[in-house]
């Protein structure tokens, strides 16, 4: 139970009421208890790293945090976003769409991302992934089918629904699907080091008692399998390898790689 609202009471005794969580921010003037929330977001934020400081130094992990905060602080704005028609494609295939319902979610799709540009929000504060894939999957008639599926509120079937069934009409008569993107699969030896990478972390993680993510990130791993390093030299300079981690880590990498040589 990590957050915001846990760590107060457990560190400080303070009740977070977490039901402003959905209030609508983009409300002028925000309401006093809107205020509040917000302020409380914040006002005890010295205290928890303080608390937090306490507890990395206890456990020898100080150097390590640092590390990490200090990634955090080089991550990268980012990237403007923009409609991807494949999108529909990397849903679908994964939960395994038939024919017809990848063209009812190609619909979905398009009319996700022209309402949460008409709106200026993320695409899934319009509609969520999962609430895609099930009215896909059921492909609801009228609106009032559509207020029966699990994944969607009656506040989101209400203001949307009509241009969601005529989105599933839509799709339902669409003649065919454009091609799928091509997938160029990487090279077997590069893939068979990352896989060996991804199992290392996955123990490691383990033997810890934190999340694998804790270790290296798989982008770092990526980035590995396809360098090859052979010496710790070699491993200056990775993006994701720090000065506690390439100590901690850099020996076990390299014998990893060397099996894959």
């Amino acid at each position: 139970q990590v957050g915001l609202s846990h760590l107060l009471w457990n560190y400080a005794g303070i009740y977070h009421d977490k039901s402003h969580q959905v209030d609508n921010w983009g409300l002028r003037p925000l309401s006093k208890e809107s205020l509040i929330y917000a302020q409380m977001d914040t006002h005890y934020l010295p205290l928890l790293r303080d608390e937090f400081e306490k507890l990395l130094r206890h456990k020898n992990c100080w150097a390590e945090a640092q590390e990490a905060f200090e990634e955090v602080c080089h991550t990268p704005p980012a990237k403007k976003r923009t409609f991807d028609p494949d999108e529909f494609w990397h849903l679908g295939l994964p939960n395994h769409l038939t024919h017809t319902q990848l063209k009812i979610l190609r619909e979905l799709c398009i009319l996700r991302d022209q309402l949460a540009i008409k709106r200026n929000l993320p695409p899934n504060a319009v509609l969520s992934n999962k609430a895609l894939i099930q009215i896909a999957r059921r492909a609801p008639s009228t609106v009032k089918k559509l207020r029966r599926l699990r994944y969607l509120s009656s506040k989101q079937a209400r203001r949307d629904g009509t241009k969601i069934i005529k989105a599933v009409k839509t799709g339902l008569q669409a003649n065919r699907l454009p091609e799928p993107p091509r997938f160029n699969p990487p090279d077997p030896t590069i893939a068979d080091r990352y896989t060996a990478l991804i199992n290392w972390r996955k123990e490691r993680a383990q033997a810890r008692g934190v999340e694998s993510d804790v270790i290296i990130s798989k982008q770092t791993l990526w980035a590995l399998a396809h360098k090859a390093p052979s010496q710790i030299d070699d491993l200056q300079g990775v993006q994701g390898l720090g000065p506690w981690r390439l100590d901690t880590y850099g020996q076990e990498i390299l014998q990893i790689l060397q099996e894959y040589s």
